[in-house]
């Protein structure tokens, strides 16, 4: 069964009532100190077990990449995880990472993408960035990797399958549909609004 996910909501936090973020604190959030973040709700990485593969986009607060994340050992071999890093950087990276990491340790269900941790740095395996004398800043969430890209790079595809196929794009939509409706009641369950909903931000999966 194809998979959707949602991302990209934990900048527009806002309670049940339409509050913005700016102007309502949602009941379940705390503001802890850096150094209380490894208390395995939002666990740190080091930095020495992630690696940079590829770009994959940017936005206006950073940019995600393709990245592997060294998890371990098990009968003597390494073991890797593929993983979404999103790189937050500029004056306010501190406390929107903070703010995303207060929201993604507690949206934990099956149609939200899955946060692993965070780190203050990766093994580079491109530069970070494209101008030159730049320094490298910032922090990087550890995240869930979408195989197959956002719902909006599958639009030529669906438009295809809906032209050769309209009963089976009927059937893939309403079973994307209702994937996304879940977690959004699972986001207002816990007082959060999404707000910026749209094809770039579904994310999808290949799960049986």
């Amino acid at each position: 069964m194809d998979t959707s996910k949602m991302s990209n909501f934990t900048n527009n936090i806002s309670d049940c009532e339409g509050r913005s973020a700016e102007n309502s604190t949602p009941a379940k959030f705390t503001q802890r100190s850096w150094t209380a973040q490894t208390d395995g709700r939002c666990p740190y990485i080091p930095e020495e077990d992630l690696h940079i593969v590829a770009f994959i986009s940017e936005g206006s607060s950073g940019r995600v990449y393709r990245g592997t994340w060294s998890t371990g050992f098990q009968n003597g071999n390494s073991q890797t995880l593929a993983v979404a890093l999103k790189w937050i950087r500029g004056e306010t990276a501190s406390s929107q990472c903070q703010r995303e990491l207060d929201v993604l340790a507690i949206a934990d269900h099956p149609n939200i993408v899955k946060f692993y941790g965070y780190s203050t740095g990766v093994n580079a395996g491109l530069p970070l960035f494209a101008e030159s004398g730049t320094e490298h800043s910032g922090f990087f969430l550890v995240m869930e990797l979408a195989p197959n890209g956002s719902l909006a790079s599958l639009r030529g595809a669906l438009k295809r399958l809906r032209d050769s196929d309209p009963v089976s794009h009927m059937k893939l939509t309403i079973n994307f549909s209702l994937q996304i409706a879940s977690g959004l009641q699972h986001l207002h369950f816990n007082k959060m609004l999404h707000l910026d909903l749209k094809p770039d931000n579904i994310l999808c999966f290949n799960e049986k």
